[in-house]
């Protein structure tokens, strides 16, 4: 069976960083689709994706193997510039 946690959250065609802390307690993995795109979670800890958006404009949390057994935590989406790859918040001055 497919488990699937969907949320519509994104614009179209815009630069985001995607952020998540995973912490693995037992067997399996996860993967993260964002705006069409897989990606595996496969790291504990802090993981940080860059990516552009294309016309879709949901984010998913998916198996990546049969039986998963995580916790998530601190997620997050931030629409981030197209120049440098830096979150408009994390310029300072």
């Amino acid at each position: 069976p497919i488990i699937e946690l969907k949320q519509i959250a994104i614009a179209a065609n815009t630069n985001y960083k995607f952020t998540c802390n995973t912490a693995y307690t037992g067997a399996g993995r996860l993967k993260v689709a964002l705006s069409g795109t897989n990606y595996a979670l496969s790291d504990e800890g802090l993981n940080e994706i860059y990516f552009k958006s294309g016309s879709g404009t949901e984010i998913s949390f998916l198996r990546n193997s049969a039986n998963v057994d995580c916790i998530l935590s601190n997620v997050s989406v931030k629409d981030v510039c197209s120049w440098g790859g830096r979150a408009y918040n994390e310029w300072r001055l």
